[in-house]
């Protein structure tokens, strides 16, 4: 079984469990993903992530308002990378808690690294969120400036 989960606050309406089964269902998958909210599991945010790494949680989706605490927490090679100070998806690996950012999934022309154009102009984004900062490091990164 791969199990996964969600830890965020405000989330005890999420879809995110049935797509996740059902997406790995479709794939021939038996995937667990879990609902985690740290006052529901009577547990401070930093305790309940090293609690699912401890507990056989293959990987995490982290939502509000964890995606820039849990950053310090993480392993990130790569400068731009690290520069988001926020992270959506944590896997649990060989080295402790390596992460797949949003700048790795965006296409170009946003990440130069990607093999994006550079000089692109402006762009803006709506939010001031981790994914609205991915976003607008990526499109820096080739050559935009951002508006957040």
């Amino acid at each position: 079984m791969i199990r996964l989960g969600l830890i965020g606050d405000n989330i005890k309406q999420s879809q995110s469990p049935a797509l996740h089964r059902l997406a790995g269902a479709l794939a021939g998958l038996d995937v667990s993903y879990d609902l985690l909210i740290p006052a529901a599991q009577n547990r401070d945010f930093d305790a309940l992530f090293a609690w699912a790494h401890d507990n056989g949680y293959h990987g995490l989706n982290i939502t509000y308002p964890y995606k820039e605490r849990v950053t310090p927490m993480l392993q990130i090679p790569q400068p731009a990378v690290a520069a988001l100070g926020a992270c959506n998806t944590v896997i649990f690996g060989d080295t402790p808690w390596d992460i797949i950012p949003t700048i790795r999934a965006l296409p170009p022309p946003f990440a130069s690294d990607l093999g994006g154009e550079t000089g692109r102009g402006r762009d803006g984004w709506c939010g001031r969120g981790g994914q609205g900062r991915g976003l607008c490091i990526g499109g820096s990164g080739g050559g935009a400036a951002c508006d957040l």
